[in-house]
């Protein structure tokens, strides 16, 4: 029962911190739409807030988590003060609940407003748009807070005692490449008429968050390279050693490389059909970049792990997936009474 505990444990928590890492984004991107008011956003609004919907279901998820603690956390036997939330069960369930807890509530509150806004006549509906522009803004800033703790607490937690500024703002870029991937995919699957220049100005975002995912690996690797601190290094020698330097060079091209040179594309971007493609393959990407972030520390990469993570991608993932579809099934795929809504089906890009 052990040995199995420590074989699914890690996979487990990948598949969670994938998942963790996309709802997230998603959540401060619905923020972000209210906030800004971006026509090019709207046509994709709902499908980020069903992404960010899961967040209660991810904090259930959370419980198993806690109950593999020491597996997950080994170190935490020992005195180490850079990890406190971490250091024992209990103070794990209470934090990391509660930041889960607090990320669910704004999920949900900024989503039943939104679907208030739906059933609304115009002037209620664009009065109910200024309420939630004021309240995205207000809640962005403990969001990100939230989410942040999260990541360097329960994720970052797995490498011990390693610690990086960077860790987080990692997570929440590779998080909204995914989440982006998702709305475009979903947006072209579901038949919805959506003009070209929509998933143009999504494509130019998606390259912009392609690039600063890179961005932020490049900079944490600079950084541990550089101050050569012998708590930080092991991170990444983890994962140079084979096998998973085959993994990390997987990264660096179908992450970065494959998505750059074709998002640079002016028609490419122009056409759901290739955005929606490549929002696929990012899609596995991001599922490879958390068993790269998570798993290393643990285990050698095999068979063994690889089915356990197959499995775990089929338990969350199929969870959550089941999640989000039957909480929108019932509602517009679109907001309906939002006032934006006819100048974003129509206005052009070039």
């Amino acid at each position: 029962m052990s040995g199995l505990l420590h074989a699914v444990a890690p996979a487990y928590l990948a598949a969670w911190a994938d998942a963790f890492a996309v709802a997230s984004a998603a959540l401060i991107w619905v923020q972000i739409a209210h906030v800004t008011g971006g026509l090019w956003l709207l046509p994709f609004r709902r499908i980020l807030e069903a992404l960010a919907s899961a967040l209660p279901a991810l904090t259930v998820l959370f419980v198993p988590i806690v109950l593999a603690h020491d597996v997950l956390f080994p170190w935490s036997h020992e005195v180490d003060p850079h990890h406190a939330l971490a250091r024992t069960p209990l103070a794990l369930a209470i934090g990391g609940g509660a930041e889960l807890v607090f990320l669910s509530l704004v999920a949900e509150g900024l989503r039943r407003l939104s679907l208030r806004q739906d059933a609304s006549l115009a002037a209620r509906a664009e009065a109910l748009a200024g309420r939630l522009q004021k309240i995205a803004a207000a809640l962005l800033p403990p969001v990100t807070l939230a989410v942040t703790l999260v990541s360097f607490d329960v994720l970052m937690g797995v490498d011990a005692p390693f610690r990086s500024t960077v860790y987080a703002l990692y997570v929440f870029a590779g998080g909204s490449v995914a989440a982006l991937a998702f709305a475009a995919v979903i947006r072209l699957v579901s038949g919805k008429a959506v003009n070209a220049s929509s998933f143009f100005a999504l494509g130019k975002m998606l390259l912009a968050m392609v690039i600063f995912w890179a961005y932020t690996g490049f900079s944490q690797l600079l950084l541990v390279w550089i101050a050569d601190m012998p708590e930080e290094v092991p991170f990444y020698m983890a994962r140079v050693a084979p096998p998973w330097n085959v993994v990390s060079g997987f990264l660096v091209v179908a992450g970065f490389a494959i998505p750059l040179a074709l998002l640079l594309s002016w028609r490419f971007k122009r056409s759901p059909v290739r955005v929606a493609a490549l929002g696929v393959l990012v899609l596995l990407v991001h599922r490879v970049d958390a068993i790269w972030l998570i798993e290393p520390p643990m285990r050698p990469y095999g068979v063994g792990t690889f089915l356990a993570d197959v499995g775990a991608t089929v338990v969350v993932g199929g969870a959550l997936v089941a999640f989000v579809l039957l909480r929108a099934r019932r509602h517009a795929s679109v907001p309906t009474r939002d006032p934006d809504l006819t100048p974003a089906l129509t206005w052009e890009d070039a």
